[in-house]
Parts: structure tokens; sequence; C-alpha cells
């Protein structure tokens, strides 16, 4: 799933270890690692909570999102 996680994460001068541990529940370190390079994805509602943490909109970081 194409995302744009990398570019808005560094935008706000973010690290993937700080995200990991705002989310609820905390995942771990390496996590939005995986996310920000496309070998993984996040949950429905991690990808939520990511939008609410870096202000911004679902579609925003992942333009061809679906609700499941």
């Amino acid at each position: 799933m194409e995302n744009n996680l990398k570019e808005i994460i560094n935008e706000r001068g973010l690290k993937a270890k700080w995200i990991s541990r705002q989310l609820n529940p905390p995942v771990h370190e390496t996590e939005p690692s995986q996310w920000i390079a496309g070998r993984r994805r996040p949950r429905n509602d991690q990808i939520k909570q990511l939008a609410k943490l870096l202000g911004c909109r679902v579609k925003e970081l992942y333009p061809d999102y679906k609700p499941q």
C-alpha cells in the first residue's frame, strides 16, 4: 500500500521510535520503520491514530486507504 509516511514524518521532524511510543497500545520501536518502508501495513485503528498524531488526514498518509 502506497504511503506518504516518510515525507510527513520528516516534515514534522519526528522519529519512528517516538511515534511507536505514542500509539495506544504502543508498538515495537521498529514497527513504524516497517510501515514507512512499505514492508508492513498498520492496522486501520493505527492508521487513524497516526493521522491524528501527525495532524493530517488518513488520505494524506495512505492515498489508497479504504476502511475495512
